[in-house]
C-alpha cells in the first residue's frame, strides 16, 4: 500500500515557524547568559530542533511559511528559512535567504547561525560556494561559518586577510584566533595598528588569544579605555591575559570612572577572582 503524505495543518505549521524564530532569538541570548547551564542550553536546542522538524515534515508548506516570514527581515526568521534552504540545496531558496540575510548585519547573524546549526557535511557545499564567490560579503559569510565548524577555510582566509574590504578582513582576523591559526600569527599581529577599528580589535583579540602578546593586550586595554562597541569583549580577553596583579589594578582604575563601571564589572566576572566578591556585593 502506498504511504500517505502527512496532513498539513496550516495553523500548526505557522506555529512551528513562529516558535523556531522565537527560540533562536532566545538561544542567541542564552548562550552568553551566565545563569544557563549546558543541560538547559541542550534542552533549548532540542525544542528549537523539534520546531524545525515540524517545518521539514510540512514540506513545501513549511517552506512557504518561513519564506513569508522572511519579509520581516529579522535574524530569527532568517535562521529558520536558511536552515530549510541550505538543507534542501535548492538554488532558488538559497538565493531568497541570501538576499534577505545579507541586507543587514543583524539578519546576517541568522544566516551564519543556520550554517553553524547544520552538520558539517550539510553545510560544506553552501560554505564552499560562498568562499568561492566573487562577492566579499559572501566570502565573509563563508569564513564565519567555517569558524563555527572549526574548519580552516584555506586559501580563502589568506586572501581575505589581504583584502581591502575592512569587513571581510576583520572577519578573517577574528577567524584566525577562533581557529587557533598560529601560522597566521605574524600577519594578524601586524594588523593591531590597522586604520579600521574592527580590524584593529580583532587582530588584537586573536593575537592575545593565541599568544598573549603584550602589544596585543595593551591594544585591547586601549580599546576598553577609549570606549566603543568592542570594549566588553576587549576587557574579557585583556584581564585573562594580564598578570593577575596587573589585571586587578587595572579593573580598580576602571571602576573609579562612572562610564567604565559596567565594563569593570564584566572584567571582574571574566577574571573570576574571589577577592572582588565583596566589592561586587
Amino acid at each position: 500500500m502506498a504511504r500517505s503524505l502527512p496532513q498539513v495543518i496550516p495553523n500548526l505549521v505557522d506555529q512551528h515557524a513562529l516558535e523556531a524564530s522565537h527560540l533562536w532569538l532566545l538561544r542567541s541570548l542564552s548562550v552568553r547568559a551566565p545563569h544557563y547551564s549546558l543541560d538547559e542550553l541542550a534542552r533549548l536546542d532540542e525544542r528549537l530542533e523539534a520546531h524545525l522538524d515540524g517545518l521539514r515534515v510540512a514540506g513545501e508548506s513549511g517552506w512557504d511559511f518561513v519564506k513569508k516570514a522572511l519579509e520581516i527581515g529579522e535574524p530569527g526568521e532568517v535562521f529558520a528559512a536558511a536552515v530549510l534552504a541550505f538543507e534542501s540545496a535548492d538554488e532558488g531558496r538559497t538565493q531568497d535567504v541570501l538576499a534577505v540575510g545579507m541586507a543587514t548585519s543583524e539578519a546576517e547573524r541568522g544566516l551564519i547561525s543556520a550554517l553553524g546549526w547544520l552538520s558539517y557535511e550539510q553545510a560544506l557545499k553552501p560554505m564552499n560556494a560562498l568562499l568561492a564567490s566573487s562577492a566579499s560579503a559572501h566570502r565573509r559569510l563563508g569564513i564565519a561559518a567555517s569558524a563555527i565548524h572549526r574548519r580552516n577555510p584555506g586559501p580563502a582566509l589568506q586572501i581575505a586577510l589581504a583584502s581591502d574590504d575592512p569587513l571581510l578582513k576583520a572577519r578573517a582576523l577574528r577567524a584566525s584566533g577562533e581557529l587557533g591559526l598560529v601560522d597566521r600569527h605574524t600577519t594578524v599581529l601586524a594588523n593591531i595598528k590597522a586604520e579600521d577599528s574592527a580590524c584593529r580589535f580583532w587582530a588584537a583579540w586573536s593575537t592575545a588569544l593565541i599568544s598573549g602578546h603584550k602589544d596585543a593586550v595593551a591594544s585591547l586595554q586601549n580599546v576598553v579605555e577609549s570606549g566603543g562597541p568592542f570594549r566588553e569583549r576587549a576587557v574579557q580577553m585583556a584581564v585573562r591575559r594580564l598578570p593577575l596583579r596587573d589585571a586587578k589594578a587595572w579593573l580598580t582604575k576602571l571602576a573609579k570612572e562612572d562610564r567604565q563601571l559596567r565594563t569593570a564589572l564584566i572584567g571582574a566576572g571574566a577574571i573570576g577572582e574571589p577577592e572582588v566578591i565583596p566589592w561586587l556585593i
